[in-house]
Parts: C-alpha cells; structure tokens; sequence
C-alpha cells in the first residue's frame, strides 16, 4: 500500500478555505458542509484540515461584523453586493484574519489574499484586494504588528493547490447563473473599481 502525500501547505489550506466560503456564499451551503467537500477532494494533514475549518467557521460566524468594516472602503456608490464574489470572498477571509486572528501575520493575511484573488477574479482584482486591506490594515488591531506576534502553526508556506480538471469555468459564471437575473449579472460583472480615499 502506497503511503499517501497529506498536503500540510498553508497556502493550499487558505485557498481551500475561499472554496469552502464560495461554496458557502453560492451554493448556500453550511461552513461545516463547504468545509466537508473542500477536505473530501484532497488529503490533508489534521493540522490543515483545522486551519481549513477555523478559517471557514470563523468568517462566516463573523461575516457582518466584517462586511461592515469593508463597505466603508469602496468608493461611493458602491455597496457589497456589486463585487464579484471571488473578490469579497478574499477579502472577507483575510479581514477575518486581521481583526480576530491574533497570531497571523498580517503581510499574510494580505498577500495570500491578492494572491487568490489573482487567480480566481479578474483582472483588477489583486490591485483592487490589495488596496482595501491595506487601509483595513492600519485600522486593525495588527497596525503595530511585530513578528514576535505570531502564532505558532504546524504548517508548511508549500505550493499552492493543483487546479481541479473540471473547472473551466469562470468563477462568477457560475454565479450569473445561481442570480438568474441580468441585472445581477451585470453586477457581478463589475469592472475595476476605485478603493475610497481617506479626503472622500
């Protein structure tokens, strides 16, 4: 019998939690369920598979309390359910880490969420991301970060996940579909945006 490969990479782990919470947001399935198929597609480590599920439970429990801290940020006129869901799910995920995650680097935090962001959006996604949570950065409790913060975690930085065959398919497709609407649609759509400075 052939010794399985558990994955142990923090980065496949946190890529695997913004499945999870876009199953969460789409699918409209539980934490405890996207968690559940996430884990069923790929071996993890125990220690993975807890930074999965703290990740995906600790979002979704504290998802108003974060949508409230990014609605501010975005220029005006602008409301959360105009951001194409991949670009909310990262940001989502790595403000959770920010403001109840004490022990997570914030450089992280942030730059595994541009990161995913990249990948699973579009074009101006990483910049827009970026720009968000580095204005959420200076108003979190990790402003004064120092690296003698952080927590220990039983986990690798590794390589990040291989692609599932299947999925071909832009992500926010799928959305404009569950929507049903062109009006949605459209939203979902939404092009660059313009991240609120501090005069407007």
């Amino acid at each position: 019998m052939s010794e399985i490969n558990l994955t142990r990479s923090r980065r496949a782990a946190r890529q695997a939690a913004f499945q999870a919470l876009y199953m969460v947001q789409v699918g409209h399935l539980s934490p405890e369920e996207a968690a559940n198929v996430v884990l069923a597609r790929h071996p993890y480590a125990p220690s993975a598979a807890d930074f999965i599920r703290r990740l995906v439970s600790g979002t979704v429990a504290h998802q108003r309390q974060i949508d409230d801290l990014i609605e501010p940020r975005l220029a005006h006129g602008w409301a959360l359910n105009r951001l194409a869901v991949s670009d909310l799910t990262a940001l989502r995920l790595a403000t959770f880490e920010l403001f109840h995650w004490p022990g997570m680097p914030p450089k992280v935090s942030i730059s595994e969420a541009v990161e995913i962001a990249k990948t699973f959006g579009g074009k101006e996604s990483g910049a827009f991301v970026n720009g968000v949570l580095g204005t959420l950065l200076r108003e979190s409790p990790k402003a004064h970060w120092t690296p003698d913060m952080e927590e220990a975690l039983d986990l690798d930085e590794g390589p990040e996940l291989p692609p599932e065959p299947d999925e071909d398919e832009d992500p926010e497709e799928e959305v404009t579909v569950e929507a049903g609407t062109d009006a949605h649609a459209d939203l979902m759509k939404a092009g660059p945006w313009v991240i609120r400075s501090e005069d407007d």
